[in-house]
């Protein structure tokens, strides 16, 4: 099957725990993650660092909300 290896640039979403004073003026990180390509859905991006062919299951799986997803770049196509 053939994927995308993938550059995703995303904010980051943050939170304290305990008591803490707001700062309205903080800064959103922005992360960048490399990885295959899942799916591209209407409300999220899944990507994964690994794929095993004998079970056909993701390692390392994740999900971006597609809201905080600034841009993504194709690094190349990948047989997997």
């Amino acid at each position: 099957m053939k994927k995308k290896l993938v550059e995703i640039t995303w904010i980051d979403a943050d939170g304290e725990a305990g008591w803490s004073a707001y700062d309205p003026d903080a800064k959103l990180v922005t992360v960048t993650t490399y990885g295959i390509l899942v799916n591209k859905a209407k409300d999220h991006i899944a990507h994964a660092d690994s794929y095993c062919t004998e079970s056909k299951m993701w390692s390392g799986l994740g999900r971006i909300p597609t809201g905080m997803v600034k841009s993504v770049r194709l690094i190349k196509w990948i047989e997997i």
